[in-house]
């Protein structure tokens, strides 16, 4: 059932990005049928965190959570915004993209709740703008309202459309502080074959 709704619903419609659907356990018994129940109520509170294309999750999603550790962490965030603001100045579209999969990959497992994980992104884009501010005080750069990023990060269904905006933020960042090198473009014509290797 499972992968027939998959392919089903994971067309590419826009008007379906508001629906989802959460699969309990299987029920064997009637006394199964509350646990199956509060599956779906976790997986509801969860759906956030659902991939790019599809709108269905089931109990495997829950069995995947780290419930004994917590990703979010001051440690964390200044790894993150000094690999990512490296990545920036050096023009490495691919190391940024690879940073922000990875980002993705950790938090869609973690036990930090909805609104946890969009602070700790909008901390992350607000650190990384403040930094570029101080090393290029000089630079002509126009940056989007803090006010919208935050408004876009919190209104956002979906980690991965987060994660897609940050992308876009730091892409601006770059292009706005200088040109790329022969090695960046190189980068990004490699990161660009890696991330469409299946179109014509």
């Amino acid at each position: 059932i499972h992968r027939l709704l998959d392919r089903s619903l994971n067309c590419r419609n826009e008007q379906l990005s508001s629906l989802f659907i959460g699969l309990g356990r299987p029920v064997a018994s009637l006394q199964q049928v509350r646990l199956s129940y509060e599956d779906t109520q976790k997986l509801k509170s969860r759906r956030f965190f659902c991939p790019k294309g599809s709108y269905i999750m089931d109990q495997t999603a829950l069995e995947m959570i780290d419930a004994t550790a917590a990703f979010i962490s001051n440690e964390q965030m200044q790894r993150l915004s000094a690999q990512i603001l490296d990545y920036i100045q050096s023009f490495n579209r691919k190391g940024l993209r690879d940073t922000l999969d990875w980002l993705q990959a950790q938090l869609r497992v973690t036990s930090d709740s909805v609104d946890s994980v969009k602070l700790f992104l909008a901390a992350l884009y607000l650190q990384i703008k403040n930094q570029i501010n101080h090393l290029y005080p000089n630079e002509q750069m126009q940056f989007s309202v803090n006010a919208d990023i935050i408004a876009d990060i919190e209104k956002s269904r979906y980690l991965y459309a987060v994660i897609d905006l940050l992308q876009q933020q730091f892409e601006q960042i770059m292009a706005a502080i200088g040109t790329s090198t022969r090695d960046s473009v190189l980068d990004e014509i490699l990161n660009y074959i890696h991330h469409n290797y299946a179109s014509n």
